[in-house]
């Protein structure tokens, strides 16, 4: 069983298992999503109650980060990420057994938060094991990847929905989260080669609130946080508008879905070849001036009454292709600028990013009003937010 890092182990190998463990997280949200819509009818309860298994859950993946990244400082990233695949696993059983809304709800606010080790150790190995520019490409590359996971899982969804009932969803998460959690404890050594040597609340907040006077960190994670806001907004709602609105199949919906992620395939994709060839700031500017062009798209035809399945799934799709630059670079430029400690920054690094996901999916909640106006007014406030965001960050 691996410990420590060696020449034996590859930096492929190793992000090819944080593919997998990532895949696992990612799925438990996007293989359910197809099956919202119906739940409210499944409890006995209402729409707003159902959205809560979205933002709830990203408030625990989000609060949880602080924990695990100063704890993987001082003891090391492996324990830590075996730990939460491990706790995530049992929470993927608990959210597929569920009797009640209620304790769908809890059981969803604690995979969020055995999930976030995984996302925490991510951005904290791959500073770990690649250098510099490498951070980029190997983000890229990791978002192409993972873009296949929110592409295939809510088709998959759809279909598993209908012909087997919403629980056997989560099933299919523990058993890929399982695989995960077995391969992990099997080939991923330990990267972190320069722990601390304590642990002291007071050292861990002291660190915390440096890195959030650190204007260069903040504008950063900022910006990631708002597009991510804007994901989880259309995550959330796009289920709801497709099958309620627009009259998609359940089954259907997968596909539509499937066409916006295609967008931050190509994105990635493209973010990927021009590391090379453009600075940073330039691809982070291009990325987020074509998000602002999608998302005018989506509100454009939200309020003209011009919505339709085909030009939603078009304009998210422009949407997210810039998204593809903007989270292989934004999330590197963050984590440079914490210095030593890449634990503990990933982990407020990821905070700031799920906190903000967390409150446009908890937007989309409270201001359900049975049309896609609320999804239009979110998006776009976050897409805004993070254009001001970078032209300060530009200025400064």
């Amino acid at each position: 069983m691996p410990n420590e890092l060696s020449k034996s182990h590859s930096p492929q190998l190793i992000l090819g298992l944080l593919v997998l463990a990532a895949s696992a997280s990612i799925m438990s949200t996007d293989l359910y999503a197809p099956s919202l819509p119906h739940l409210p009818k499944f409890f006995g309860t209402s729409p707003e109650l159902v959205k809560l298994t979205m933002s709830l859950n990203l408030l625990g993946y989000a609060l949880a980060q602080l924990f695990y990244g100063p704890i993987s400082d001082r003891y090391g990233r492996r324990p830590v990420i075996i730990g939460g695949m491990g706790a995530f696993c049992v929470c993927a059983l608990g959210c597929a057994l569920a009797q009640s809304i209620e304790q769908l709800i809890l059981a969803r606010v604690l995979l969020g938060t055995s999930a976030a080790a995984q996302a925490v150790m991510g951005y904290a190995i791959l500073y770990d094991v690649f250098e510099k520019k490498e951070r980029v490409r190997a983000l890229a590359i990791l978002g192409i990847a993972l873009s296949v996971t929110p592409a295939v899982a809510p088709l998959l969804g759809g279909y598993i929905h209908v012909l087997f009932g919403w629980r056997v969803n989560f099933f299919v998460v523990f058993g890929i989260g399982s695989l995960a959690t077995l391969l992990i404890v099997s080939w991923l050594p330990e990267t972190n080669r320069n722990r601390s040597e304590a642990l002291a609340l007071v050292q861990v907040l002291h660190y915390y609130a440096e890195l959030l006077g650190n204007r260069e960190f903040m504008q950063y994670a900022l910006i990631t946080g708002l597009v991510l806001g804007a994901i989880f907004a259309f995550i959330t709602a796009g289920p709801f508008i497709y099958i309620d609105r627009l009259g998609v199949a359940t089954q259907h919906f997968g596909f539509y879905y499937g066409a916006t992620v295609f967008g931050y395939i190509v994105g990635s994709m493209i973010a990927r070849q021009m590391t090379s060839r453009l600075s940073v700031q330039t691809l982070l500017q291009g990325g987020l001036a074509l998000s602002l062009i999608g998302c005018v798209l989506i509100v454009q035809q939200i309020y003209t009454g011009s919505l339709t399945s085909v030009g939603l799934s078009i304009s998210v799709g422009v949407m997210f292709a810039g998204l593809g630059p903007v989270f292989a670079v934004a999330p590197v430029l963050a984590l440079e600028a914490t210095s030593s400690r890449a634990g503990a920054g990933a982990a407020l690094l990821g905070s700031i990013e799920l906190l903000t996901a967390s409150l446009a999916a908890l937007g989309v909640s409270i201001f359900h009003d049975g049309s896609a106006r609320p999804f239009a007014v979110i998006v776009s406030s976050m897409m805004c937010l993070a254009w001001i965001v970078f032209r300060t960050t530009r200025t400064a």
